[in-house]
Formats: structure tokens, sequence, C-alpha cells
């Protein structure tokens, strides 16, 4: 996938936006279009679950350090892109390549991939109204690709509005 023009529009080079990208913790590679209603990314994969929210003494949820500093990648990688947040509700589409042939559960990921990508992508997480995860293979350092498209109602069930 090439980056969106978007991204190009900005001034931003390729160079400069894969110089911010390769130097993530968490190896996050992006790769965005942006294509009216449709945006797609490729990110490294997320912290699971339990390393992105800790809990509290007094029961309160909370972004861990990790947590956190995903979030920011993916914001700051968001804004370089250019990629403005699509209104309305919409269908998610994620292609989880987990990193080794150990046990990753692909919904493991979902909440805290919504909850980076919230505000960026999206507005509000409870704009997404389908969700699907596919477990690919395995391939080295893993890879998570996202595909966000705004969603109509035919009938009972939500299609993508391409």
């Amino acid at each position: 996938m090439a980056l969106a023009r978007s991204a190009l529009a900005t001034g931003l080079s390729q160079k400069r936006i894969r110089q911010f990208v390769d130097a993530s913790d968490f190896g996050i590679k992006v790769t965005v279009q942006e294509i009216g209603l449709m945006i797609e990314l490729e990110l490294g994969v997320l912290p699971s679950v339990n390393s992105y929210y800790g809990r509290a003494k007094t029961g309160q949820v909370y972004i861990k350090k990790a947590g956190k500093k995903y979030r920011n990648d993916v914001i700051l990688l968001t804004k370089l892109a250019g990629i403005e947040p699509l209104d309305g509700p919409v269908i998610m589409e994620v292609d989880f390549y987990p990193p080794s042939n150990g046990r990753h559960d692909g919904d493991n990921i979902l909440k805290s991939l919504w909850d980076s990508l919230e505000g960026y992508a999206y507005w509000n997480d409870d704009q997404i109204v389908r969700a699907t995860v596919e477990k690919m293979d395995p391939i080295k350092g893993g890879r998570v690709d996202v595909r966000i498209v705004r969603a109509r109602r035919i009938g009972i069930r939500w299609m993508m509005d391409l």
C-alpha cells in the first residue's frame, strides 16, 4: 500500500514519515490510504489488553505506559497522514498477523485498537456497527492491518458504503 494522497498533500515526505514510523518502540509500520469513505492502516502488533490497561486499587481502569505509548504513536501517525475521522456508522475489518505460532487471541486486540483510533479514524468507538478479526499466518514482528469503512444499513444488515 502507498501512503495516502492526503499525507503527501500536507507537505510531509514519505521519508520523514518513515523516519518517525521506524523509530516506534512497538515497530508500528503505517501505510495509510484514505479513499473517500475508507481508511486503511498497517500497524505493528498492539499491546495486549493486559499490557494496555491496568486497574488502580480504587478499581478505576487506566491506560498503562505501554498503552499510552502505542496510542500516542497511532495518534501522531494518523495526524501526519492527514486522516480525518469518519462520521456516522463504520465497519472495521482487522487482519491480525501474530508475531509467532504461540497463543495469540485475535479478540484481545480489539478494545485497545478501538481506543487507540478513537477521535482520529472515527469520533467514538460506538460508531463501530460491525467488526471482524481474521487471524492470519504468523509473520516476523507481527502486524495488524485495519480497514475502516463507512457503513449503511440495508434491511437489517450493515453494509460497506463504498
